[in-house]
């Protein structure tokens, strides 16, 4: 079983590979999201690993989204065939609680700062997990077509504000992100969220 399975990172994919190597492995396979996203993380990640290290070659698979479910199931069956995954915190969160995926040393496993400053602090609070790496920032945008409204949505609100805004909304799949807009229009205060969201309510 392959057991080094991490949240993707930059400095992560140096360290992952490198105990593949010892292991005489050829192949690493990495899980991203598809798209100009994956196309990105080749040019600066995988093909100048790849130039430095011409006895490996990266795999992608572009099934990040269904991490959790192919992960356990691959637990479970004894054959995990991903090396690293793009993962979002969340399931990052999940996996590691359930003891699928590795746990990470972040001052062993990672470099410091340029400025000396051990990796668990450099990346403070943005570390929500011990078996994750933080290694992008992302935003959700939300598009609407002009012709259907009267008055243009200002606010995350005017989505589930069907009486001044009819018409059907295209969401994410998982709760992520829903959520958490769902309880800020319902006047759930911003950083009161997940502490709602914690409790047998939420």
């Amino acid at each position: 079983m392959k057991k080094f399975i991490r949240a993707m990172a930059a400095t992560a994919v140096m360290v992952m590979v490198g105990f593949v190597g010892q292991a005489m492995a050829t192949e690493l396979v990495v899980v991203s999201w598809g798209g100009a996203y994956t196309a990105s993380q080749q040019k600066a990640y995988h093909a100048p690993y790849m130039k430095l290290n011409p006895g490996i070659t990266i795999i992608n698979d572009d099934s990040a989204g269904s991490a959790v479910a192919k992960l356990r199931a691959m637990s479970q069956a004894g054959n995990v065939t991903w090396d690293l995954v793009d993962a979002v915190a969340s399931d990052t969160m999940i996996l590691c609680d359930e003891g699928i995926i590795e746990v990470i040393d972040h001052d062993r496993d990672l470099a410091p700062a340029p400025d000396g400053t051990p990796a668990s602090k450099d990346f403070g609070g943005f570390i929500v997990s011990e078996c994750f790496v933080p290694q992008i920032v992302y935003s959700t945008t939300f598009g609407y077509r002009k012709d259907l409204v009267s008055r243009p949505m200002s606010s995350i609100c005017d989505i589930f504000d069907l009486k001044s805004f009819p018409g059907k909304r295209s969401l994410e799949k998982k709760p992520i992100n829903n959520l958490e807009w769902a309880l800020i229009c319902d006047g759930v205060a911003p950083a009161k969220v997940y502490d709602v969201l914690g409790t047998s309510a939420g």
